[in-house]
């Protein structure tokens, strides 16, 4: 079946049907095994930075499932645009390369991600872009 699916018959009929049909189904069993990899990153990555035991996880453990959440979605997506174009299909294996890169980025301590920063440049951004009332 899988020779089927990478070199289909020009005159197969389900293959002149919908050919966007057949780029997508390829694009999702490539990607699918990258998917598990960048979620564990992303759980190492929120939760492997060194805390006391004072310090709760549970914000971690959030962040993390909104990300792996956010991963996914955004996957399905390109998925789905994969099956009109092909740049879909790009996006769709960029998506979790990107992912876990930038994970274990975080995890390694190259990138330090902060809340309180990103939220009082994110409201100096509103307020330069936000009319004068």
């Amino acid at each position: 079946y899988t020779s089927e699916l990478l070199n289909p018959a020009a005159d197969d009929p389900f293959y002149v049907a919908a050919p966007g049909r057949f780029r997508s189904e390829l694009t999702e069993r490539f990607v699918a095994p990258l998917y598990p990899v960048a979620f564990m990153l992303i759980a190492l990555a929120a939760l492997g930075q060194a805390r006391t035991t004072r310090q709760g996880r549970g914000f971690a453990i959030g962040v993390s499932i909104a990300a792996v959440v956010a991963l996914r979605i955004a996957g399905f997506a390109a998925q789905a645009m994969s099956y009109l174009t092909a740049t879909g299909a790009v996006v769709a294996g960029v998506l979790p390369i990107l992912a876990s890169a930038l994970a274990f980025a975080i995890f390694a301590g190259w990138v330090r991600p902060s809340l309180p920063a990103f939220l009082a440049n994110f409201g100096a951004r509103l307020r330069r872009t936000a009319p004068a009332a």
